[in-house]
This record gives structure tokens, C-alpha cells and sequence, in this order.
């Protein structure tokens, strides 16, 4: 942990380039889910969007489970942290990942394809 630490503030320029990337990436993927009517994202500082999936008639765990066979992207169903299983995580990527995970987000919750 100290040696991460002192890397960190050695590499602060680099830190700074990573915190920007992420930061857009995560302000477009969030707007990208503001499209999607059935679905609540909720804003966020770190590198992560929670995501409200209770209106679009499928579980969290049944959403992870459709993306993980649909293209291999791995979403945390969060209903260990008292959130019933209504809620989603998805872990910022990058620009490809965050792309993919779009693409196959609207499929997932799309009527009748988790149970596919």
C-alpha cells in the first residue's frame, strides 16, 4: 500500500490524465442511460454508475446474467447492499467497453430477451 502511495504521488500528471478519462467516459455513459426511459441512472463521482432497473420488468441478477452471456461484460447486481433487486452497477471502461456495455444494456432490458 505505501509503495502504491508513493507511486501515486510520483505519477500525479498520470493520475490526473486517468481521472479526466474516466470522468468523461462515465459522463457518457451516464447520458447514454438518460435515453433509456425504463431505467434510473444515479450520478456519480468515482468510477461507477448505479443504475435503478426496478421499471423494466427484470431483475438485476437476470440483467447481469443476459449481459454476461450476450458479450461477456460483467454487471454487479447490487442487491447485497440492502437495494432489493432492482439496482445495477456498471464499473467505467473504456471507450470500446463502455460502448459495448450500451449496446448490450438495451437489449437487456428490452421485453422478454433476459429470459433468451
Amino acid at each position: 500500500a505505501a509503495r502504491a502511495c508513493l507511486g501515486a504521488v510520483e505519477g500525479a500528471a498520470i493520475l490526473e490524465e486517468r481521472r479526466v478519462y474516466i470522468s468523461t467516459e462515465r459522463d457518457r455513459g451516464f447520458a447514454g442511460l438518460r435515453q433509456m426511459p425504463a431505467v434510473t441512472p444515479f450520478e456519480s463521482d468515482g468510477n461507477f454508475i448505479l443504475i435503478d432497473v426496478s421499471r423494466t420488468g427484470h431483475t438485476s441478477t437476470e440483467i447481469a446474467e443476459f449481459a454476461k452471456r450476450a458479450g461477456s461484460l460483467l454487471l454487479r447486481a447490487v442487491t447485497a447492499h440492502g437495494l432489493g433487486s432492482g439496482h445495477i452497477r456498471v464499473t467505467i471502461g473504456t471507450h470500446e467497453e463502455n460502448d459495448m456495455f450500451l449496446a448490450v444494456f438495451v437489449r437487456a432490458i428490452a421485453a422478454d430477451e433476459t429470459a433468451a
